[in-house]
C-alpha cells in the first residue's frame, strides 16, 4: 500500500479553490469536495432534522428539503450559528474523507489525493494533509459571486 500525498485547498468564499482542485484532478489526483460533500449530507433524513432542530422548519423548501440559501441568510451573519452547522456536519464529512482516504491508500490507485474545503482548519482536516494550498483572489469579486450563486442577490 502506497500512501498517498494529500493536498488541502482552502481560502475564501468563491476564490477559485475548485477551480484549482479540478485542475489537479485533471493531472491524476482524486478530487475531494467537502461543500459537495455537506449539500449531499443535507438530503440525509437525519441530518436535515438536526438542522431542522438547530434552525427551525423556515430552512426548509417547499419540497421539504434544507433551501440553502434561507440557511446562509441565518449562518452567515452570526458565526454562532455557523458554528452549529457546522457541529452538525463536519463530524459527518470528516468521517466520510478519512473513509475515503483509506479506501484510496488501500487500492493504491492514486498517488494524490485533495481536499477542497473552506474551512480545513477550521474543521480539523488540516491535520490530514501533507500539504495546504491557501487560495485568495479579489474580495469584492468574490462576495458578489458569492451572494450571487446563493440567490441573495442578482
Amino acid at each position: 500500500m502506497i500512501k498517498p500525498k494529500v493536498i488541502g485547498i482552502t481560502g475564501g468564499i468563491s476564490s477559485g479553490k475548485s477551480t484549482i482542485g479540478r485542475m489537479l484532478a485533471s493531472l491524476g489526483a482524486h478530487y475531494l469536495n467537502a461543500d459537495e460533500m455537506c449539500h449531499k449530507r443535507m438530503l440525509v433524513k437525519e441530518v436535515k432534522d438536526k438542522i431542522v432542530e438547530e434552525f427551525g422548519a423556515e430552512v426548509l423548501d417547499v419540497s421539504g428539503n434544507v433551501d440553502r440559501s434561507r440557511l446562509a441568510k441565518i449562518v452567515f451573519q452570526d458565526k454562532a450559528r455557523l458554528d452549529a452547522l457546522c457541529a452538525i456536519l463536519h463530524p459527518l464529512v470528516i468521517e466520510q474523507i478519512q473513509t475515503k482516504i483509506a479506501e484510496i491508500e488501500r487500492l493504491g490507485r492514486r498517488k494524490v489525493v485533495v481536499i477542497d474545503a473552506a474551512l480545513l482548519e477550521e474543521s480539523g482536516l488540516a491535520i490530514f494533509c501533507d500539504f495546504v494550498i491557501f487560495v485568495s483572489n479579489v474580495v469584492l469579486l468574490s462576495k458578489a459571486k458569492y451572494l450571487y450563486l446563493c440567490g441573495i442577490a442578482k
